[in-house]
C-alpha cells in the first residue's frame, strides 16, 4: 500500500474526480463546545457536485458530499487553518491532496476561526494542538463510516497560526518572554491585532504556552508562513525528529518577520525551506470571486484577494500543493 501511495502522490496534475467530503462535530475533553471537523477523502463517485466554501467572496472548491469512499487504507494529513480562517476555505489544498490518495482532516479551531476569532484565545495555542490530538483519537476510535485512515502514516500541514500548530505537535516550544519582546518592537500581522483587541500578553499562561505538546503519532510536518517565528526556543527546534518542510509565501526580502521561517530553518535538523516567488501571506486563502475582489478592495480591509505580482493565485497554489505532495510522498510512503 505504501508504494501505491507513492505512485498516486507523485502523479500530481489536475484532479480527475472531486473528493468526497463530510462535515461533522466531535466532542473533545479539552473544550466546552464540540469541535467542527471537515473530512475530504478519495472517491470515484462523480456527482452530485457542490462547491464547499463558496460564497460572495470566495469561489470555493468542488466536492461530492457524503460520497462513497474507495475504502482503501490511506495516509492522513491534518490541516490547521490560520487565525480567523476556516477549514472549508482551504478546500483547494484538500482537493489536491485527496487526488493523491490522502485523507485530509481539518478542524475549525474554536476561538480562532471565522466568526469566532478572539485575541484572548489566539494566545492559547495549546488548544489547537489538543484539537489535532483529539482528532487522531477520534479517527482511531470511530472513524467516519467507510474510511480506513492509516494512523501509522500521519502528517500535519498548517498555515500561519496553523503553521505554529503543526510545529508545536512536532515538539517546537515557544517562549512567552520572547514573544512579548517581539511584539513590543514590531507591529506585524498579529501583534497589532492582539493589541487592538485588548489582549494582555503578560497574562498569558506561561506554563501552558511554553509546554511541550509533541504528539508522537505525527510523522511529517509542513508549516506555511508559521506564526511565532521569533518566539521558538532553539533547544526545542533542535530536538524535532520528524521531517519538516517550511514554506514562505513570497521572496526572501518580502516575508514579514513574524512568519519568516528563515529564523528557524537552520535549527531544525534536516528541515527543508522554500520560498514561493510572487506570492504573499494571503495567497494561501481560497480564490476570490469578482465580487469578492470588488468588496474587499473597497473595504480597506486586509487584501485577502490580491496577490503582489502577475502570478495567478491558482498558479501559486498549484506550486504549493505540488511541493507539499512531493514532501509527503518522500515521508509517508516509506
Amino acid at each position: 500500500m505504501k508504494l501505491g501511495f507513492a505512485v498516486l502522490i507523485l502523479a500530481g496534475g489536475v484532479a480527475q474526480a472531486q473528493p468526497g467530503h463530510i462535515a461533522t462535530e466531535i466532542d473533545v475533553a479539552h473544550r466546552d463546545v464540540p469541535l467542527p471537523v471537515h473530512v475530504w477523502y478519495p472517491t470515484d463517485q462523480r456527482d452530485p457536485v457542490t462547491r464547499l466554501g463558496g460564497n460572495a467572496v470566495f469561489v470555493g472548491a468542488p466536492v461530492v458530499e457524503d460520497a462513497q469512499s474507495l475504502g482503501d487504507p490511506a495516509p492522513v494529513v491534518l490541516v490547521s487553518h490560520g487565525s480567523g480562517g476556516n477549514a472549508a476555505n482551504l478546500g483547494w489544498l484538500a482537493n489536491a491532496l485527496t487526488d493523491r490518495g490522502v485523507i485530509v482532516v481539518a478542524p475549525n479551531h474554536p476561538g480562532t476561526t471565522s466568526g469566532d476569532s478572539l485575541p484572548q484565545r489566539t494566545v492559547m495555542p495549546w488548544e489547537r494542538a489538543d484539537d489535532l490530538g483529539a482528532i487522531l483519537d477520534w479517527l482511531k476510535r470511530a472513524p467516519p463510516e467507510g474510511l480506513s485512515p492509516d494512523l501509522d502514516r500521519v502528517g500535519v500541514l498548517g498555515f500561519s497560526l496553523g503553521g505554529h500548530t503543526a510545529l508545536r505537535v512536532a515538539g517546537a516550544r515557544v517562549s512567552k518572554s520572547a514573544f512579548i519582546a517581539y511584539c513590543e518592537g514590531n507591529i506585524g500581522l498579529e501583534c497589532q491585532w492582539l493589541a487592538d483587541g485588548g489582549a494582555d500578553l503578560t497574562a498569558i499562561d506561561a506554563t501552558r504556552y511554553e509546554a511541550d505538546d509533541r504528539d508522537a503519532r505525527i510523522e511529517a510536518v509542513i508549516a506555511v508562513d508559521p506564526a511565532l517565528a521569533q518566539a521558538y526556543t532553539a533547544e526545542s527546534l533542535g530536538r524535532i525528529d520528524v521531517p519538516v518542510l517550511l514554506i514562505n509565501l513570497g521572496d526572501p526580502e518580502t516575508i514579514p518577520a513574524g512568519v519568516d521561517a528563515a529564523a528557524i530553518a537552520p535549527t531544525i535538523p534536516g528541515a527543508r525551506h522554500l520560498y514561493v516567488s510572487g506570492a504573499s501571506h494571503f495567497s494561501f486563502l481560497g480564490r476570490c470571486t469578482w465580487l469578492g475582489w470588488a468588496v474587499v478592495g473597497l473595504s480597506g480591509e486586509d487584501p485577502i484577494c490580491a496577490d503582489p505580482g502577475p502570478r495567478a493565485r491558482a498558479d501559486i497554489q498549484a506550486e504549493i500543493a505540488t511541493a507539499a505532495g512531493a514532501f509527503l510522498s518522500d515521508v509517508l510512503a516509506r
